[in-house]
């Protein structure tokens, strides 16, 4: 690091972050194709020491129209593991030619990089157990600091999000005030009077009115205001749970649109092994080789047993997985056409990580804690972020039912 290098906004578990290791319980080397830069497949290729030299002439191939970024591929085992790892499951790479010699992808990861404007930001993508742990655990671990990068400049950051300073004359209300709807919508999250679940939909209503206004320009600013007004209001705000709690929770639907959806794909695509193993616990937790009405009765034994009594003892664990991901997916990053479906993008893998929690706290009994909750996340979140095709196909099916709009909100995630 330099005098140029940039600094980030970054949350606070980013500063204890540290590789598990070998004692990782999913190894990031194992699984999903790993990009090789440009830089680094010429840096490899001139190794000359063996059986390094072989393992890369063998491990590293070619993208014929790759970019700088993705110029190769590390070319997986039969198992699915990264052919550079040793007895000891560590990267031989880097055990032989240092830490410097790594790839971007596997010396950044599991950090992720955006521009907000002119700010930088650095998190964790949560796919990462350890980080995962870190984020989730802590009451303030999402909690803003500063952080200098590792790069000399602020050119080399390797950013995964951008979301540009809105024009001067920005007509559209929600890119000139992505950051002010951002920190709403946040603020929501960090409120103490509201669980994950609630805010999430407390949320979704106000974005649902902002999403309606129909001026632009400075009429379009003060509807705005008055939106956020109301829905930002403390006696509004004191409503919610009472009212949310009236609301009838449609486990019939649930199970529908979010776990028989994620049971069609597995039965027509891989999957991670560790998603396949948590989608048979919950299965297993839910009794579903009997009666639909027998797994919505366990969903809802162990919504009220299991799962409200945890996050009350520890009411960070889902608030932080939701202020990592709005933050790290820079929510809102488009126009107010476009901000339903990004929200709902970020509801429906909240909505799926909850209702697989509750599957396995109906398996666990008793025995379901905070351990379970982090498995929940890294496993959902790495079968989502390192198989594309999974979401898509949740997403497309959701649609095809007319469900990824913000009214439908309550039924997926209360």
């Amino acid at each position: 690091m330099g005098k140029h290098s940039p600094v980030a906004y970054a949350p606070r578990y980013m500063e204890q972050f540290r590789c598990a290791g070998s004692t990782c319980p999913e190894n990031c080397c194992t699984g999903w194709t790993v990009a090789i830069d440009k830089p680094s497949y010429q840096q490899y290729r001139e190794v000359k020491r063996e059986p390094l030299a072989g393992l890369i002439r063998e491990g590293i191939e070619r993208l014929p129209e790759g970019s700088t970024q993705s110029y190769a591929r590390i070319r997986l085992r039969e198992d699915s593991s990264c052919p550079f790892l040793d007895e000891s499951r560590l990267c031989r790479i880097h055990g032989e030619l240092g830490e410097r010699a790594l790839s971007n992808t596997c010396s950044q990861y599991p950090r992720a990089y955006g521009l907000d404007g002119d700010d930088h930001q650095m998190h964790a993508t949560l796919s990462c157990p350890e980080a995962a742990r870190l984020a989730l655990t802590d009451l303030g671990a999402l909690d803003p600091i500063s952080l200098q990068l590792p790069f000399a400049n602020p050119q080399l950051v390797p950013l995964s999000a951008r979301r540009n300073a809105p024009a001067a004359d920005e007509a559209d209300p929600v890119r000139k005030h992505a950051r002010l709807i951002a920190q709403a919508v946040q603020g929501l999250v960090r409120l103490p009077t509201l669980n994950a679940a609630q805010s999430l939909v407390q949320a979704g209503l106000m974005l649902r009115r902002i999403a309606r206004i129909e001026t632009r320009g400075a009429a379009g600013e003060q509807a705005l205001a008055q939106v956020m007004e109301h829905y930002l209001a403390p006696r509004q705000l004191a409503e919610v749970p009472a009212l949310l709690a009236q609301l009838p929770t449609a486990r019939e639907a649930q199970l529908s649109m979010l776990f028989d959806t994620t049971r069609r794909y597995l039965s027509a695509h891989r999957g991670r092994p560790s998603f396949h193993a948590l989608i048979q616990d919950v299965q297993d937790g839910l009794q579903l080789a009997q009666d639909g009405q027998v797994a919505v009765a366990r969903l809802e034994a162990a919504l009220q047993e299991r799962w409200l009594p945890l996050e009350a003892a520890h009411p960070q664990l889902l608030k932080n997985y939701l202020l990592n991901d709005l933050a790290k997916s820079m929510f809102p990053r488009r126009g107010i056409a476009e901000m339903e479906r990004e929200f709902m993008d970020l509801a429906v893998r909240f909505a799926l990580i909850k209702f697989l929690l509750l599957g396995l706290a109906a398996k666990r009994g008793p025995d379901f804690g905070v351990d379970d909750v982090v498995r929940v996340v890294y496993v959902v979140v790495r079968n989502i972020e390192h198989n594309t095709a999974f979401m898509k196909t949740v997403m497309d099916d959701l649609e095809a039912r007319n469900a990824l709009r913000l009214d439908v909100l309550t039924t997926l995630v209360l």
